[in-house]
């Protein structure tokens, strides 16, 4: 029940008529040998047209992490410069109340008045 019948085809292809002597043998594995350089020199020219695509496209690659990798620094650096500008501000803001103001605040001092005085 699970065997299944194959259809092949039980013809066998003949030797073509100049495979039979031995200058057409030659002839025959000339033109193969002709065949398999051409393949041959045609993959080794596409396996350099890969390679070289490939190179560059690692390279493209490698530049784009190297800017990224930069502008990730740039934001961190700048970040944490406005964090320092943000505690500068907040420590140098005047304190409310009167007597902190006078303290904090530049302008005319006693001691310029009694000069203008």
């Amino acid at each position: 029940d699970d065997l299944v019948e194959v259809k092949s085809n039980k013809s066998v292809r003949p030797r073509p008529a100049t495979a039979t002597s031995i200058p057409g043998m030659l002839t025959l594995l000339q033109s193969e040998w002709d065949a398999l350089m051409s393949e041959t020199y045609e993959l080794k020219a596409q396996l350099d047209t890969n390679r070289k695509q490939l190179s560059h496209a690692l390279y493209q690659h490698d530049a784009a992490c190297r800017v990224i990798a930069r502008l990730l620094r740039e934001r961190d650096a700048a970040r944490s410069q406005v964090a320092q500008l943000q505690d500068q501000l907040a420590n140098s803001a005047p304190l409310s109340g009167g007597a902190a103001r006078q303290d904090t605040e530049t302008g005319l001092t006693p001691e310029i008045l009694k000069k203008m005085e």
